[in-house]
């Protein structure tokens, strides 16, 4: 076990601290965050998530994103729920869980690197997932959501709704 941690936390350093960059392209946020969120046993899909909502996003880098939050949502062992909503020409991702909540003290630091809730973390998965939405023009942050003691909303720009439209084929 301690060459796992050994071993997650020399993959989760180099990449917070190399260089990289996002290759953006258009695709459905809600069928992103519905395929991420798969792998989490029980989770609860909001209504947000049933139709499609367009992002131009590095497809990669988002699923990394996404399951960096869900992974830690997950850990808490509580229920876990998964909703997007659009507002403003953004699309926010929720992703909730019922678990012990952040403590005090840690809620301004929370997306900052070796930060962690969870004894066994390395304090790097959040600090990459603000990174991540910080190359997409967007933001994680901790929010309040009745009925849920944790909730990470990640917010992404809008893309025009023709986005994912097929491109017309060439005569």
């Amino acid at each position: 076990e301690q060459v796992d941690r050994i071993a997650r936390l020399s993959r989760d350093l180099l990449d917070y601290a190399r260089p990289w960059g996002i290759e953006p392209a258009a695709c459905d946020l809600a069928a992103q965050v519905r395929a991420a969120a798969r792998h989490v046993p029980g989770v609860e899909f909001g209504p947000g998530l049933d139709r499609p909502v367009p992002v131009r996003a590095d497809g990669r880098r988002l699923n990394q994103a996404l399951a960096n939050v869900l992974d830690n949502a997950q850990a808490t062992g509580a229920r876990v729920a998964v909703d997007l909503d659009v507002r403003d020409g953004t699309a926010r991702v929720h992703i909730c869980d019922a678990g012990p909540g952040v403590p005090a003290d840690m809620r301004d630091r929370l997306f900052q690197p070796f930060v962690s809730r969870s004894p066994g973390g390395t304090g790097l998965g959040l600090a990459i997932v603000a990174r991540i939405m910080d190359a997409h023009g967007g933001s994680a942050a901790l929010t309040d959501r009745p009925g849920w003691s944790t909730c990470i909303t990640l917010t992404l720009p809008l893309a025009p709704q023709s986005a994912l439209r097929p491109a017309p084929v060439a005569a």
